[in-house]
């Protein structure tokens, strides 16, 4: 069976290349890891884990009977751990709810992507939808969270998965924050996944809510209320599935996909989809000029801090772990579906101050984006190879490749041409955009994968083949 699972993922990287306090519970198995906050715990004994997933919980102190609880899923290479940086914990511990992360394994894929595009882990009941459903039933029955505010959020295939846990649990996930994700059953396969990852797939919202509703036949019941960010930079899933997820659930709650409000959320716009009654049912928040990862704004006090930058997690001054909260009614102790905007953030986003012109992510104005092989100030020595670029199947990035140098107007970076493009320095292209060629020049830096190639910035968004000479 991980065979099976781990095969078609390795072909992935070449084809696609492809996120009153309780009791403890007797039973669990706990691992402590630690985190910003204390420490998140794994649970290993949960139900019979059908996905083959691991799961790990924050419980902060004080927090009530009936609480809410926030299931999270990490983008491609990434771990639970990885994920903690985006501040779930910081807003758990202010608003005491609790948290779920959930961690993929490489037995499972090699880059550690969940499988958004696979069916039978993307359908009620089964493989990791059923793993994660076991998840929350355990947390219900052992920490006694209130059933009704259960909500899910992932980055990027991890947002793919939470369009998925959406569509196939309505009746246990209230609302949903999608963080740079795709549409459910965008993809029906690997082979399907690239596309929608970029330049992404464009069909009718009455042909997306299909899909949603095919999920649960018959299902007549509440839907869960969404959130959707993006960044309007983003080369890794095309900022285009923001308004395909849109179309896909304001079609599914019975309303059109023109907002009726927006507002600004610091530099990013809110757009407001509503029902007759004045409820914003679905919601989506456009970033200007952030790449692939999650907003966070670390030090921003009303979310307790909000996060640490890291790898694929964006300081850009725009908390949106806390935005997601507020929409989610965690800070008011039942979902809200108000029709409220939440004008802004608590500083606008900051253009880039950071070295030369090299963007450190997918995103051009962070001044603390990630970078596989971000570089120092002009004109000084190259940083160490940082975390990697973007992940397979709209996934976070993977391992670093060698740091960046520094001299004058040149720099260059050595990593896989996958993490080139996902870090905006080369797009895809020639026969079924199977090559990699450099922003600006045009080189062709060889197949789209994971194999390492030098390139080098010699102008503002110039890049060439090639070492600096």
């Amino acid at each position: 069976m991980l065979l099976s699972r781990l095969a078609p993922a390795c072909l992935g990287l070449a084809a696609t290349t492809l996120s009153a306090a309780c009791a403890l519970p007797m039973e669990d198995d706990l691992e402590e890891v630690g985190s910003t906050q204390g420490a998140i715990v794994a649970v290993t004994s949960f139900g019979s884990n059908p996905g083959n997933l691991k799961m790990y919980r924050y419980t902060p102190a004080g927090v009530p009977t009936g609480a809410p609880l926030v299931v999270t899923l990490h983008g491609c290479t990434q771990g639970a751990q990885d994920y903690v940086k985006a501040g779930w914990d910081n807003l758990a511990d202010t608003w005491k709810f609790h948290v779920v992360y959930v961690e993929q394994q490489s037995a499972n894929h090699g880059m550690r992507c969940f499988n958004w595009y696979e069916t039978n882990d993307t359908k009620r009941d089964a493989g990791e939808m059923l793993s994660v459903r076991q998840m929350v039933d355990h947390m219900k029955s052992q920490y006694g969270v209130d059933p009704a505010r259960v909500f899910v959020t992932g980055l990027s295939a991890g947002g793919a998965s939470t369009s998925a846990l959406l569509a196939v649990y309505p009746d246990v996930f209230a609302g949903g924050a999608i963080m740079a994700g795709i549409p459910y059953r965008c993809a029906a396969s690997l082979n399907d996944s690239g596309s929608c990852m970029n330049p992404g797939v464009d069909r009718t919202p009455s042909a997306w809510g299909d899909l949603v509703r095919a999920a649960v036949p018959g299902y007549t019941g509440a839907r869960p209320r969404i959130s959707v960010w993006h960044g309007s930079s983003d080369y890794t899933v095309n900022a285009k599935n923001m308004q395909e997820i849109v179309d896909q659930w304001t079609n599914v709650h019975g309303i059109d996909a023109t907002a009726d409000a927006t507002s600004s959320v610091g530099t990013a716009t809110r757009s407001e989809y509503r029902n007759a009654a004045g409820q914003t049912l679905v919601e989506s928040i456009s970033i200007p000029g952030m790449g692939h990862g999650t907003a966070v704004d670390p030090g921003f006090a009303p979310a307790g801090g909000c996060g640490t930058a890291g790898s694929f997690v964006l300081d850009v001054n725009i908390c949106s772990t806390y935005y997601a909260g507020k929409f989610f009614g965690l800070d008011s102790g039942s979902s809200s579906s108000s029709s409220s905007s939440s004008s802004s953030s608590s500083s606008s986003s900051s253009s880039s101050s950071s070295s030369s012109s090299s963007s450190s992510s997918a995103s051009s104005t962070s001044a603390s984006s990630t970078s596989a092989s971000s570089t120092s100030g002009a004109g000084g020595s190259g940083g160490a190879g940082g975390a990697g670029g973007a992940g397979g199947a709209g996934g976070s990035g993977g391992s670093g490749g060698s740091g960046g140098s520094t001299g004058g107007t040149c720099q260059e970076f050595y990593e896989g041409n996958y993490y080139h493009v996902a870090n905006g320095r080369a797009v895809r292209c020639g026969t079924g955009n199977s090559y990699v060629c450099a922003i600006g020049s045009g080189d062709n830096l060889g197949l789209y994968t994971t194999m390492s190639t030098w390139i080098r910035l010699t102008a503002p968004n110039y890049y060439q083949a090639g070492r600096c000479p």
